[in-house]
């Protein structure tokens, strides 16, 4: 939203747990409605917790007096998709719209007061929380609120960023702007036609004119990237040409020449830190913002940050530094009326020499949100040039809580980008040694599955030659010299190992001086067979392991993404297993061991399992009947739990069931009789797409796998009930059993419901199709399953 700050209303986790519920006014004052008059304001919110969602936690009104706050009526409805069309937005207005920084719905509706014209009113804009199993996450923005003759016109109209400037690019270096907007001010749908102005120069832009299609009051972020040119234009009028009328950019960029001998490190690479560069936890990449290229490194929240760079070979006693920095405090802190304390300093450090000395420290008087370049020469205490063929510096972020108050964690953000060194000490050699092995020297208990071994990059190499074998003389039984082209290619996913069992791996790194063959041999122990051939198995992942030795957890995106054990909510015992997702297009898997399955009709997987994390579902609900679509047709916008197997001879996952409930536990069984007598993985892969817009978890617990008859209930509170007779089996029709009134639950072979009755002392199941039914009979707190043929 624009400005430097709006008006915020949340509810909080503290309220959820305590049960408290809240009602919030934001009261304008009175104003007089002339001809032509309308409201219009900015809002963003979680919009899950408002609209279209399984849980409201938040409601959103906006209400207005004739009477001077005496008495209110309802003017608009968030939730309301009438409400939010008349006020011309589309329904609903989360989809298609705009997210801000924190991932946020964002929208700007227009309303009409007509109906008030020549009244005095007071406008409220109205937040109610709602607790929901002691649970609560609505949070709300309003800003840019303007009452008047706003105009009439029905078509389009482009406004957004009308200038941007890069400053001191480095020749043959990409640097990217901030996020730019374009925004439709205007009515209808805003498109862009062409964009005109940037041919032959040194800019692009990622904005693609397909792709825009803005309602009113919705914007888009996009950026403009500079990789400047000897002969290349260092200035640029971007016209997008839009049918609400052009909006021009005005672009420039200042470039500088990177000196002969220097090197410049703009931390680009997938790889960090880069190689010879050390550090301690605290440092890492970001795409938040960058001087140059698309990533950065900023400080993390621990209070002392280290980064250091690799040898430097000062021996001409020339050596000088040049980094960019910028330090980025909230608006409210900008004016320097008061700004948490953080120090950054650059230290260097010969080989001989016993500590740090300290060469520069961020000013006191230091400007913040403003990229700032820096350039040191490397000079001792004494002023004297320092000369030296091994020489480090090392840059530090130390930071204080704010205000002095220890339970105050404001504090600024730091971002350190294209940083230029002296000469590189062995640049002109062979390369440097790898170090940091995963799995670290000597390790045991190490999987034997899908191994994945890796290294941290050497200075220099243009490949590495990887081998790794029984022999420690000798390691090349597994891999023998394999080569990896390239100074990043710092990894190997290497075949099949064998239980129990020493390797000894070595990685010798090479470029066209020769190779470095004077590093280490080290060595893992593999696990012993955790492969699963004994049946019934079962998993609750009570021992509070996850994975469980022999499992897999594994990641892509990011966010908060591993599945882990989760004791707050359990569904059974004191943890059950489960993943949360920050972000949309993450995707996280959990994944058995091999699987040995007899060759044998009847094996199920049987599991419980939900959309949420454990304390957001409710038990009891287990084996209530639940409608689901074919899988391929599924959805994965609002994040789908997916149970899939892989025989092991294939490469391909296939997906057997789903869920995407996130109100209750669901017990789910899948017959296993296409994979009888193979050897299988099975997993639980939770996936949302790029375009969920809120954070979602999931959760799985009492995985049983065996024969179909001795599944256990799954069902709370329910016991496995052995003296009940379930007839006649097989069947034509109706289905009885012993001991009276009871609530039964019938399931297909791929662990479809397909029906479910309660209060009843027999089932007709004429409506189904000739097959085998797997059917539980629930008495009391007792439960009986049976596999049922019906012809």
């Amino acid at each position: 939203m624009n400005g430097a700050g709006s008006a915020v209303v949340e509810s909080y986790y503290n309220e959820g747990v305590a049960n408290i519920s809240k009602e919030e006014w934001l009261i304008s004052p009175a104003v007089k409605i002339t001809q032509g008059s309308s409201l219009s304001f900015t809002f963003c919110c979680n919009a899950s917790s408002f609209i279209q969602s399984d849980r409201i936690y938040g409601r959103f009104l906006v209400k207005v007096s004739t009477d001077n706050g005496a008495t209110w009526h309802d003017l608009w409805n968030a939730a309301s998709q009438e409400d939010v069309e008349n006020s011309g937005l589309s329904w609903p207005w989360n989809e298609g719209g705009m997210e801000n920084s924190n991932g946020l719905s964002e929208a700007a509706p227009k309303i009409n007061l007509q109906a008030y014209v020549g009244q005095t009113i007071k406008i409220a804009f109205y937040f109610q929380s709602f607790v929901i199993n002691h649970y609560t996450r609505a949070r709300l923005a309003v800003d840019d609120v303007r009452v008047g003759d706003q105009g009439t016109g029905l078509y389009p109209e482009a406004e957004g960023t009308t200038s941007y400037e890069f400053f001191n690019s480095y020749i043959g270096y990409p640097a990217q702007s901030e996020l730019l907007t374009i925004r439709n001010s205007g009515y209808g749908t805003l498109t862009v036609s062409h964009i005109e102005g940037l041919d032959g120069t040194d800019f692009s832009t990622s904005l693609d004119p397909a792709t825009v299609a803005l309602e009113q009051g919705e914007k888009l972020t996009y950026r403009v990237y500079y990789t400047p040119t000897l002969d290349g234009a260092s200035s640029a009028v971007m016209k997008i040409n839009t049918n609400g009328g052009p909006l021009y950019v005005n672009l420039k960029g200042t470039k500088v020449m990177l000196e002969e001998g220097f090197t410049l490190e703009s931390f680009e690479s997938d790889v960090f830190p880069p190689a010879g560069w050390t550090l301690n936890t605290g440092w890492h990449t970001t795409g938040e913002m960058a001087a140059s290229g698309i990533k950065s490194v900023t400080a993390g929240d621990e209070a002392f940050c280290e980064i250091v760079s690799p040898r430097l070979n000062l021996s001409d006693g020339a050596g000088k530094v040049k980094f960019d920095y910028i330090e980025f405090a909230d608006e409210s802190y900008a004016d320097g009326s008061f700004l948490p304390s953080t120090s950054f300093i650059c230290y260097y450090k010969t080989g001989s020499d016993p500590g740090w000395t300290e060469l520069w420290r961020s000013p006191d008087d230091r400007r913040y949100n403003e990229w700032m370049r820096e350039e040191i020469e490397i000079r001792d205490a004494q002023g004297n040039p320092v000369v030296d063929d091994e020489v480090y510096l090392r840059w530090t972020c130390e930071s204080e809580s704010g205000n002095g108050v220890p339970d105050d964690n404001s504090k600024t953000r730091l971002y350190f980008d294209n940083v230029v060194l002296p000469q590189l000490y062995g640049i002109d050699g062979i390369p440097m040694g790898v170090s940091s092995p995963i799995p670290s020297d000597g390790v045991v208990d190490v999987d034997y599955i899908r191994l994945a071994l890796s290294w941290a990059p050497a200075q220099f190499a243009d490949g590495y030659e990887l081998s790794v074998g029984t022999n420690r003389d000798n390691p090349i039984s597994v891999l023998n010299h394999v080569r990896l082209e390239g100074n990043t290619a710092v990894s190997r996913v290497i075949p099949e190992l064998a239980p129990n069992t020493t390797y000894y791996w070595r990685v010798v790194p090479y470029n066209s001086s020769g190779k470095n063959e004077q590093g280490d041999t080290w060595s893992f122990t593999t696990m012993a067979d955790q492969s699963i051939s004994r049946f019934p198995y079962t998993m609750n992942f009570d021992a509070g392991a996850v994975p469980p030795k022999g499992w897999k957890s594994e990641y892509e995106g990011k966010g908060i993404q591993s599945w882990d054990p989760d004791s707050i909510g359990a569904f059974a015992g004191e943890y059950s297993a489960s993943v949360y997702h920050s972000f949309g297009s993450a995707l996280s898997t959990l994944t058995t061991p091999e699987i040995a399955l007899p060759a044998t009709d009847g094996m199920v997987a049987s599991f419980a399992w939900g959309r949420a994390l454990c304390t957001q579902l409710y038990t009891g609900y287990e084996d209530e009947f639940v409608t689901e679509l074919p899988i391929d047709e599924v959805d994965d916008d609002a994040g789908t739990l997916y149970f899939e197997i892989k025989p092991v001879d294939t490469d391909d996952w296939i997906p057997l069931a789903y869920t995407q409930d996130s109100l209750c536990w669901r017990h789910k069984y899948v017959l296993l009789d296409n994979y009888a007598g193979k050897r299988v993985n099975m997993r639980w892969r939770f996936i949302a797409s790029e375009n969920t817009r809120v954070p979602g978890g999931a959760s799985l617990d009492e995985i049983y796998i065996g024969d179909i008859e001795e599944m256990p209930a799954l069902s709370v509170g329910h016991e496995k009930m052995f003296h009940l007779t379930v007839y006649p089996n097989p069947t034509t029709g109706y289905l009885r059993w012993s001991g009276g009134i009871a609530r039964v639950t019938v399931y297909d072979l791929v662990g479809n419901c397909v029906m479910s009755r309660a209060g009843v002392t027999s089932v007709s199941l004429h409506h189904l199709p000739a097959g085998v039914y797997l059917v539980t009979v629930a008495r009391d707190h007792a439960v009986v399953t049976v596999r049922v043929v019906k012809y």
